[in-house]
């Protein structure tokens, strides 16, 4: 069943390594991964791990993830992308181990720019949504899987051809964690509110 529904998905910088079984896939990422650009200061890190599927229409995405990060900085959430300089992420991160916050990144013409919603404590779960309307992206969290917050409105330059739109994970800091994808009952689909859940594991 989760073969069925990923087949179509591809990566953006291959993981440290990748598995797919019957009931989801597991991902380890690698060290010194990052989504961060700034022209003036001439950084370009590009190379976190990115599982997207190629968009055209208007759509809505649901990610859950089921994790444990410990390292500073280390990032799986949800993601979409018009190109290198033009994309748009979102993922629980820790600044430190006391500060913990659902944090949003919007790079526009090669600019990241950064935002943070602070929270108590995380759960296990945290659900996030990204919804498309046209060029504009509303992005959503939950702690529960029910009331989801608004935290983020973007708007992207058009993109000249489809949008990529899918999960991702990265370890700017720290060693590399492995992730596990749990399939759902019903298929990972854009088109309503399914998600697929993922499991992170500090090595």
């Amino acid at each position: 069943m989760i073969l069925a529904q990923l087949q179509n998905f591809q990566w953006l910088n291959d993981p440290e390594n990748v598995t797919f079984t019957a009931l989801g896939m597991r991902t380890e990422s690698k060290q010194g991964t990052d989504f961060w650009q700034n022209e003036a200061a001439n950084v370009h890190k590009d190379n976190g791990h990115f599982f997207y599927l190629p968009k055209t229409e208007n759509f809505v995405l649901d990610i859950c993830w089921d994790c444990n990060i410990e390292g500073n900085f280390d990032q799986c959430g949800i993601m979409v992308r018009i190109d290198e300089k033009n994309w748009l992420k979102a993922s629980v991160m820790f600044e430190d181990e006391s500060s913990p916050s659902v944090a949003t990144c919007a790079t526009i013409n090669g600019f990241s720019d950064w935002a943070i919603h602070k929270v108590e404590q995380i759960p296990e779960k945290v659900y996030y949504q990204i919804k498309r309307l046209h060029d504009d992206y509303i992005v959503y969290f939950s702690l529960d899987g029910e009331c989801f917050e608004q935290i983020r409105l973007v708007h992207l330059s058009a993109a000249a051809g489809p949008v990529l739109a899918g999960a991702y994970i990265c370890s700017p800091r720290n060693d590399n964690f492995s992730a596990k994808a749990q399939a759902q009952p019903a298929p990972y689909n854009f088109s309503d509110n399914k998600y697929m859940c993922h499991q992170c594991e500090s090595d």
